[in-house]
C-alpha cells in the first residue's frame, strides 16, 4: 500500500512508503496554491501554526508544525527523518515572511523522533523539534493545548497549512489556509488503508473533497469548541496516493495517544499544556506585581491546576510549603497571552 505523506518536497521521492498513501511534503520553493477547498486564514487566527522548511542531504521541503510550548514544536516524524536543519517561522500567515511584522524565524538542528517510527507504514509518525530558545508569546504567536480525550467519529475539526490546493497544481500556497473536515471511525478508514490505521491514527473526510495536501505534513488538526477554546487533536500524516481532492480520507497522528511520549521527551523542567479550560486557571490566580504573580494552591487542587498551567509552568519554580500547599510562579506575559 502506498500513502501520500503530506510532506510536499523533492525529497519525497526518496522516502519509501506503502502503496495506497502518499506523504504530503512539498518542494520548498514552489509557490501559489493552498489546502484543498480551503480558505485563507486571518492574522492571529492560528497563532500556534508554524512553517517548517526542512533541509536534507537530497534537498529542501515544506512541512507544518504547531507550537506546543515556548521552545517546542510538534510535527510529523516524516518531516524530521534525515533532516539536518529546520527553519521554523512563527507568527506569520505568509510563506515568505521576510517583511512580516511580528514574525520570528528560528533555525535549529535538534529533534526527537519517536523511537518506533516506521517510515514504510508511517507508524508512530510524530516528532518534537527543540527550538533551543524560548519564544516570546504575542497575539500572533501562542502555544496550543493538546487534546486529552479520544476523538470519535463525526466530529467537526479544522486543519491548516500552506499545502497544495489542487492535485493539478504542483505548488505550495503563499498564504496559510484552513478547511473544516469531519472525523470518521478507524473501522471506516481501515477499508482504505488497512494495516496503516492503528489506535494512534485519526482519519477525516471533507465535504466536498476538503482535505489537507502536499506541503501540509506535520501541521495541526484542531478541535474548536463553541466558546472558541481550541485543542490540537492530530498531526497531519498522509493522504491517498490517488490524490488529495478525490474524497478519500486523510490521516493524522492522534495527539491524545502520544501524550505520555510527548511529556517524557520534553525537557524535564517544563510540562506540556493538556487542559482545555485555561480560563479557569486565569480566573483563579491573582496577578501580583509587574513581572510575575504567585498563588498558593490547596494541595488537593494542586495537580489539576499545574496541569492546566502546562508548559507555562516551570516545575523548578514550584515547591511544597510546610502546610502542604504548593506555590506556583508564572510570568505575567505568559498568563496575559492566554487571556487575550
Amino acid at each position: 500500500m502506498k500513502l501520500f505523506i503530506l510532506l510536499s518536497f523533492l525529497v519525497a521521492s526518496s522516502i519509501s512508503t506503502p502503496t495506497r498513501f502518499s506523504v504530503p511534503v512539498k518542494d520548498a520553493y514552489d509557490s501559489a496554491s493552498r489546502i484543498i477547498n480551503g480558505q485563507p486564514a486571518r492574522n492571529g487566527q492560528f497563532p500556534w501554526q508554524v512553517l517548517n522548511i526542512i533541509s536534507t542531504p537530497t534537498g529542501t521541503g515544506v512541512c507544518g508544525g504547531s507550537l506546543i510550548a515556548s521552545n517546542w514544536v510538534l510535527t510529523a516524524a516524516h518531516c524530521a527523518d534525515e533532516v539536518y536543519l529546520f527553519t521554523i517561522t512563527l507568527g506569520s500567515l505568509y510563506f515568505n515572511s521576510s517583511n512580516v511584522e511580528g514574525a520570528i524565524v528560528i533555525q535549529t538542528d535538534k529533534v526527537i523522533i519517536h523511537e518506533e517510527y516506521d517510515n514504510w507504514f508511517l507508524f508512530n509518525d510524530i516528532a518534537l523539534v527543540d527550538l533551543q530558545q524560548n519564544v516570546v508569546f504575542s497575539n500572533v504567536i501562542q502555544p496550543i493545548p493538546l487534546n486529552k480525550e479520544v476523538i470519535g467519529s463525526n466530529v467537526n475539526l479544522t486543519v491548516s497549512g500552506w499545502g497544495k490546493t489542487s492535485d493539478v497544481l504542483n505548488e505550495v500556497s503563499p498564504i496559510l489556509n484552513f478547511v473544516q473536515i469531519n472525523s470518521i471511525s478507524n473501522e471506516d478508514c481501515d477499508k482504505y488503508y488497512g494495516v496503516q490505521v492503528t489506535d494512534g491514527t485519526l482519519c477525516c473526510k471533507g465535504k466536498p473533497a476538503h482535505s489537507s495536501c502536499h506541503g501540509d505534513s506535520g501541521g495541526p488538526l484542531v478541535k474548536i469548541e463553541s466558546n472558541g477554546a481550541t485543542t490540537q487533536v492530530g498531526v497531519i500524516t498522509f493522504v491517498h496516493v490517488s490524490g488529495c481532492a478525490n474524497g478519500y480520507p486523510s490521516a493524522y497522528t492522534r495527539t491524545e495517544y502520544y501524550l505520555d511520549w510527548i511529556h517524557t521527551n520534553m525537557r524535564s523542567n517544563f510540562r506540556i499544556l493538556t487542559a482545555t479550560d485555561l480560563q479557569k486557571l486565569v480566573e483563579e490566580i491573582e496577578l501580583d506585581g509587574e513581572d510575575s504573580f504567585n498563588k498558593v494552591l490547596e494541595s488537593e487542587d494542586c495537580e489539576e491546576k499545574l496541569s492546566v498551567a502546562g508548559s507555562l509552568l516551570s516545575e523548578d519554580k514550584t515547591s511544597f510549603s510546610n502546610d502542604d500547599k504548593k506555590e506556583a510562579n508564572l510570568t505575567k506575559m505568559t498568563t496575559k497571552s492566554w487571556m487575550t
